[in-house]
């Protein structure tokens, strides 16, 4: 997740990075493509977002508690966002989102719902009834076909 310098607290783009399992180097290589990205547009990172492919995880596995970390590291105030997959539908009146704090010395699993703008939430139901996520890139596909834009700029 990204946000535009001095907009603490406003989550301004995302990009996905992986589907598969995570290699240590490419996700280094991932990470600093995406830093060069961000300064190019005046952002940096806000946090990270997982949408697990099961529909009843709603925890991070190992590796992505230590990718959370990490991200700490240089952003102490980054979040952690987590789709709640048994919450998709659309017939679905908020967003199926959940995000999680650090405090710096634990990893607390604070979970605040947040309630969505309606506008927001009838744009993502009439992209996933239209089956546009076909068309979202993330960077790993990138890398197998470069004319798939993992910034997805010209999703929306």
């Amino acid at each position: 997740m990204l946000r535009d310098e001095g907009e603490e607290g406003v989550i301004s783009d995302v990009i996905p990075l992986f589907h598969n399992l995570l290699l240590v180097p490419m996700l280094e290589m991932a990470f600093i493509q995406v830093g060069i990205y961000c300064e190019s547009r005046k952002q940096s990172i806000a946090g990270i977002y997982v949408a697990d492919e099961r529909r009843d995880t709603t925890t991070l596995n190992p590796n992505l508690t230590q990718i959370y970390k990490k991200i700490l590291e240089d952003s102490p105030n980054a979040c952690l966002a987590i789709v709640d997959n048994s919450m998709l539908s659309l017939n679905q009146s908020s967003m199926p989102i959940s995000f999680r704090a650090d405090d710096r010395k634990t990893y607390k699993p604070t979970f605040h719902n947040v309630e969505s703008d309606e506008q927001v939430y009838k744009k993502v139901r009439k992209l996933i009834s239209a089956l546009q996520e076909q068309n979202l890139y993330d960077w790993e596909e990138h890398l197998t076909d470069v004319s798939k834009d993992w910034t997805n700029t010209n999703f929306l």
